[in-house]
């Protein structure tokens, strides 16, 4: 099955369900909308109290990845008068126990609350990146009422799931990269999990009872492609772009393999669009422009299945830096990339891809890696 025909089984298959009608997240006692807000750029506290009476519960803000606090006091604060009515989530990196407490009581000082909903353990992507000192700490924070669930982000859901079953103990859910061009391949959403080997893990992690909150749902919100590689803007006129974020939206929040998709917003506009695109179930113009756009993106979106690890021969984390490039790109958030960009070792850091006359590393999905890394190598490093 092609993707494209593979995208119009799938859209058809897929039933409407409520973006303002909170689900259960995996075993936990929290509820969720299957629409949610990601703060990290809200500057306006009537995106918040807009959010909240059109129905959604979910709200996602995480510190800047290159320091500093960020809006977190000021989205604290209005969300202060809907406390009792919002999951609240957020939480930290941190690798050691001291750690862990220092940046969850940094958060509830910042959010003004005594209790965090859901904590996540961010950027996991191996069962090491959870030592037993951070998962004891996590237990300790949750009997104290600090937090309520527990979560991680992933990259790397596939390698790291067995490990999260083994400690379903503490672990409520898992954040990963969802949309319209990662879950691809023969499908049955309305059954809630694609088919094949790839997404085994999702449903066997959803029945031991793991809630799955959406990553990346609009994929950056199809910017992320460089202006001087933009091949295609001829096709996708600015009214077919803002069709195609519509049908992505839809596509996340009808699949039901999916408890929540925390959307960034920037601008009441972009939040009443958001709800204005859920007013309209997914039909078969969503099948044409979700197909179009995955042709045209194909070449420069990394789907982060993480197949490409270990294939470098100069053993460059390509999955990583292709991430970075997409904040960069994507997101519009330079800062963000460049601090990713120089955690790195130094060693990697000067690597540059110009210098192998062939790659190593071929993408299942086709994405162009070596000049995508080469594009990073330039302007992060």
């Amino acid at each position: 099955m092609s993707r494209r025909e593979w995208l119009a089984a799938a859209t058809a298959a897929i039933t409407p369900r409520l973006w303002n009608q909170p689900v259960p997240l995996g075993r936990s006692d929290l509820r969720v909308t299957p629409l949610g807000v990601g703060c990290e750029e809200v500057r306006d506290a009537r995106i918040i109290s807009r959010a909240v009476e059109r129905g959604i519960n979910y709200f996602h803000c995480f510190k800047p990845l290159n320091g500093g606090d960020g809006n977190l006091a000021e989205v604290g604060r209005w969300i202060r008068p809907y406390r009792d009515r919002v999951v609240l989530s957020t939480g930290s990196a941190a690798r050691t126990a001291e750690a862990f407490h220092n940046d969850l009581d940094a958060h509830l000082r910042l959010l003004g609350t005594d209790t965090i909903d859901l904590w996540y353990l961010s950027s996991r992507q191996k069962p090491e990146h959870l030592p037993a000192e951070v998962l004891e700490a996590a237990r300790s924070a949750r009997r104290a009422g600090k937090i309520r669930a527990v979560g991680v982000t992933t990259h790397s859901f596939t390698q790291l799931q067995p490990f999260l079953i083994t400690i379903a103990d503490i672990i409520d859910a898992a954040m990963i990269t969802c949309n319209f061009s990662t879950w691809s391949g023969p499908a049955e959403i309305l059954n809630g999990y694609p088919e094949g080997d790839q997404y085994k893990p999702v449903k066997q992690a959803r029945s031991a009872g793991l809630g799955i909150v959406a990553m990346k749902p609009m994929l950056g919100g199809l910017g992320f492609v460089a202006k001087e590689r933009k091949t295609w803007a001829g096709r996708l006129t600015p009214e077919q772009r803002k069709e195609a974020l519509a049908a992505a939206l839809r596509w996340v929040v009808a699949n039901p393999g999916v408890d929540t998709a925390p959307v960034c917003v920037k601008s009441m506009e972009e939040l009443d669009a958001n709800i204005a695109a859920l007013g309209t179930a997914p039909g078969q113009s969503d099948r044409q422009i979700l197909a179009m756009t995955l042709q045209d993106i194909g070449p420069y979106y990394c789907r982060m299945c993480n197949q490409c690890e270990g294939t470098c021969r100069r053993q460059l984390p390509v999955a990583d830096m292709m991430r970075y490039l997409l904040y960069h790109d994507g997101y519009n958030d330079q800062a963000r990339a460049r601090a990713a960009w120089h955690l790195m070792p130094g060693r990697i850091q000067a690597i540059r891809c110009q210098d192998c006359s062939t790659c190593t590393v071929i993408c299942p999905s086709g994405v162009r890696v070596q000049e995508q890394i080469t594009r990073a190598q330039t302007i992060l490093a």
